[in-house]
């Protein structure tokens, strides 16, 4: 029900929009299901993936175990019992809509922080069942909220959910980069929701996100 489709790369003035997430290597660490290592090519990008990870560090937010100056890697949590939303199917609206305002809360605790999360995506969204909350991953396109995407060189999007000046390269990083990507997730599991409550529900939380963007 929830996914993405990843284009071919595309360029803006020179720079690169990366729509296909460039390749860290994952390390599993022995026999241990709760971690695994996410290997690095660059000391920037670990930078800030580990500043944002930190600074947003929260009870909805992917924990950091360990970083590794050294050898440019970042040891992360894993939880095998989560399901990611991209696993999500019609049957499961009811539950989507009950977990959409733990979403939104992570989101805005990210921005309190300074930061957009930038690429809010269905695999993104981790849904923790024993807790009835969700967890938010990977924060490998986030940005500080206020960087100009004219001095980034490259910069990572997912074209199904981006928002236009993510895509364009223009403008500064700001929170409707993330409120943007929810709606479209909210209208694909609109389309499919015939409840008429659950319907409500979500134009509701639609309507009140429509302003962030």
């Amino acid at each position: 029900m929830l996914d993405g489709v990843v284009n071919p790369m595309n360029t803006s003035r020179g720079r690169e929009l990366v729509t296909r997430v460039k390749a860290h290597q994952l390390i599993t660490i022995g026999e241990s299901p709760d971690r695994y290592i996410k290997q690095f090519e660059t000391k920037e990008p670990l930078e800030r993936e580990w500043a944002a990870l930190q600074e947003c560090r929260g009870s909805q937010i992917q924990k950091v175990l360990d970083v590794d100056w050294s050898n440019l890697q970042l040891t992360l949590e894993f939880d095998q019992h989560a399901i990611p939303l991209s696993d999500f199917n019609p049957q499961d609206v009811a539950l989507f809509t009950s977990l959409l305002s733990h979403v939104i809360q992570s989101i805005k605790h990210c921005h309190k922080n300074g930061w957009v999360h930038g690429d809010i995506k269905p695999s993104n969204i981790l849904y923790v069942p024993n807790l009835r909350t969700i967890r938010l991953i990977d924060f490998g396109a986030s940005h500080r909220i206020g960087t100009s995407r004219e001095a980034l060189t490259d910069w990572q999007a997912t074209p199904m959910f981006a928002s236009p000046n993510q895509l364009s390269g223009e403008g500064l990083v700001d929170t409707g980069d993330d409120w943007f990507p929810l709606l479209q997730i909210i209208d694909q599991v609109m389309s499919v929701a015939r409840d008429n409550s659950i319907r409500s529900t979500l134009f509701t939380w639609r309507d009140a996100l429509s302003i962030e963007v």
